[in-house]
């Protein structure tokens, strides 16, 4: 059956179904149930929520980055119902920021039904070398930042995650930034067929997952920026 897919940005009604799909696609991170809880109606909720207002958070302080959270949607071709079958997070920071900034943890980075201290913990330790990282990349220039990416399994390689990453690359190309994300090793080749680069650098190792960069084609800043990404990429 032919299917018509479509991207749009996410409404707050659409948070559960989106992290219904969020949350059995990264059970292979080793903080998976700490960071998203379990796959039940109470852990979606609690999820939801504290991602509808990092989302919020993002575009209160930057309008002009567009929408973070972007679901694809299956489109019934007969009663124009849809279905979410994607979901993606992008962050985009559409203009240089305080090296502080860079550094703090997005909202989501904290359990979702706990004050656990021990578990706070575990999550920052665990993004720390991906944050930190990405500072020491990236600087405190505008770019785009790719978090999440998934797909319903029955909806995987039908273009679904094209979508969502045209979507996020076209807005960072209106605003003239490169986009950054850390690959998992099954998505690697979709973002290399994409124009995505990977890159190289001393920490990758602590990361465990490839970093990658996209950059416009016709923008004088980011060449800039891809020029001294290049140089590291040889290095």
């Amino acid at each position: 059956m032919a299917h018509y897919l479509d991207v749009k940005p996410v409404s707050e009604v659409d948070m559960p179904s989106c992290m219904e799909i969020l949350i059995p696609s990264f059970e292979f991170m080793s903080i998976s149930e700490i960071l998203n809880g379990l796959n039940t109606s109470s852990d979606r909720e609690a999820l939801s929520n504290l991602h509808w207002q990092t989302i919020q958070e993002h575009v209160a302080r930057y309008p002009q980055s567009g929408a973070v959270g972007i679901k694809c949607v299956d489109v019934d071709q007969v009663t124009r119902n849809e279905t979410i079958i994607g979901y993606a997070e992008w962050f985009i920071y559409p203009q240089p920021r305080a090296l502080d900034e860079c550094l703090k943890p997005l909202g989501f980075m904290q359990p979702p039904r706990s004050a656990d201290n021990d578990k706070n913990v575990s999550i920052r330790d665990y993004f720390r070398p991906s944050i930190e990282t990405r500072a020491d990349i990236m600087g405190t220039q505008p770019y785009g930042l790719l978090v999440w990416l998934c797909v319903s399994p029955s909806f995987r390689r039908k273009g679904a995650a094209s979508r969502l990453m045209k979507w996020g690359t076209d807005q960072c190309a209106k605003l003239a930034v490169p986009a950054y994300l850390e690959a998992s090793h099954e998505g690697k080749k979709l973002y290399e067929s994409l124009g995505w680069q990977e890159l190289q650098h001393p920490r990758v190792r602590d990361i465990g997952y490839p970093i990658m960069m996209w950059w416009p084609n016709e923008s004088p800043e980011t060449r800039d920026v891809g020029t001294d990404m290049h140089a590291l990429n040889k290095n």
